[in-house]
This record gives C-alpha cells, structure tokens and sequence, in this order.
C-alpha cells in the first residue's frame, strides 16, 4: 500500500511499499557485524563506506563490531551524460590502507561496475586484504563479475530506496527498504 503524504499546497510526497521492513534490516546487520567480528577476530580492520548510500548500513554495524576498525569514506560518481557508466573518485579515502584488512561498503550493488572500479582503485595500494559488503545486491542486474563477501539482501525485484540508500536524493531516510517503482 502506498500511502500519500503532502508536502506543500501542490505536491504529493509517495512514501514507497516495503521491500525489507525495518526488523529484518535490524537482524541482518546483526548477523553480518557477528560474522565480520568472526572472521576478523584479533585483526584490526579498516571499514571503507562508499558515500552515500551505505553510511547508514555502516552506521549501524559499526556500532554492533567488537573488533578494532578505522572507518574512512570514499565518494565515486557514476553518473555521466546520457547514462554512461563512467566512474570517477570524487573523495578518496583518507587513511593509508597499504598491508590492512580492508572491507569497503556499498548500499547497493546493481550492475557491479562501480564497485569493481573501487576494488581496482584500492587493490593497487596493496591492502593485505580486501572485501566486499554490500547491503543489496541485484545479481540478475550485474554487468561484471563481482564478488561481494557480506550481502544483506538479495532483491532481484523492485528498486530498493531507503536506509541511506536514495533514488535522485529521495528517500535516504526510510527507516526500511522500500520500492521506488513508478513513484
């Protein structure tokens, strides 16, 4: 159900159906943070959140890890003219990560090419390792192959706005996952 909230005297504000409510999302988190602190027990790790649709997702699970981090920040822009999918680094990270554990964060992953772009860009800087965690993943939609390590969601229907994840800046502040079809 899509429910209308106004805005102004002239527009309508469509709050999106949910695709993964808030509780799911919460769990997930959970057991993604339990299973990085697994694997990374005794190692400090640096977190890389790709600006900016996974600084919530990160928000969250940082708080829930117990191993030690350094979370840093890195904006890509892979928007061009006419669609084109040329990627570009807009703010770089601004820690060393040379012979460090590094898990870089994506809201979403759809076609893979931005992600594979950061992971060529970082792989260079000779990290001692490097994953992939990425709160959606649309596999059916994915132009290159891709491994990510940590995935919150597979959701092959729907287009997932909500929990820092935005469709043209919309929408980042769901508290849920929502989809943006047709709104």
């Amino acid at each position: 159900m899509i429910r209308s909230v106004p805005m102004s005297n002239t527009t309508t504000f469509s709050t999106p159906p949910v695709l993964v409510s808030e509780e799911r999302l919460q769990r997930r988190v959970t057991e993604l943070a339990a299973q990085i602190n697994r694997e990374y027990a005794g190692r400090e790790i640096t977190l890389i959140c790709t600006l900016a649709g996974s600084v919530v997702f990160v928000a969250d699970l940082m708080r829930q890890l117990t191993v030690p981090f350094v979370c840093t920040f890195l904006h890509t822009s892979s928007y061009g003219p006419g669609g084109s999918s040329e990627v570009r680094v807009v703010l770089d990270t601004a820690e060393p990560i040379e012979g460090r554990h590094v898990i870089v964060f994506e809201g979403a992953v759809v076609s893979g090419l931005t992600l594979k772009y950061v992971v060529d860009w970082l792989h260079v800087r000779r990290p001692a390792s490097l994953r992939c965690c990425a709160l959606v993943v649309k596999r059916n939609s994915l132009k290159v192959d891709m491994p990510v390590e940590y995935v919150g969601f597979e959701l092959n229907e729907g287009f997932a706005v909500g929990y820092g994840i935005a469709d043209r800046g919309r929408f980042r502040g769901l508290r849920y996952l929502g989809d943006a079809r047709g709104l």
